[in-house]
């Protein structure tokens, strides 16, 4: 008995490693972005909100916001996926709208979590 509570337990787990954590942001307004070929994946924003708190401390806020990527090197998400939604990012940025960000916090670039989807308000 105590084997199979043993094998139920490491299955269980084992299992949560693999899984991605993906985490719904609150409304933000995108108030930096940035590209850099040999940083953050290639390319960066800044929100205007903390973020620590929601991904457990696993994405790393400043007193002012946070920073994310989009592996615009295509590292770890498509390519042309990371580089739509950066575009998206900027326009969003320039327009002055809020996002909603979904982050996954099990890819990151540098220590900053990776956008994987992005809404306009």
């Amino acid at each position: 008995m105590k084997k199979i509570l043993a094998a139920a337990a490491l299955a269980i787990g084992l299992s949560g490693i693999a899984q991605a954590e993906i985490v719904m942001l609150p409304w933000a307004k995108i108030n930096f972005s940035t590209l850099d070929s040999n940083n953050y994946g290639g390319c960066m924003i800044r929100i205007d909100q903390r973020i620590d708190g929601l991904t457990g401390g696993q994405c790393k806020s400043l007193s002012n916001g946070a920073f994310l990527v989009f592996s615009c090197t295509g590292e770890l998400q498509d390519y042309d996926i990371a580089n739509k939604l950066f575009d998206t990012a900027q326009m969003a940025q320039v327009l002055n709208k809020n996002v909603r960000l979904y982050v996954d916090t099990n890819l990151r670039h540098n220590g900053f979590c990776t956008v994987n989807r992005l809404d306009i308000e």
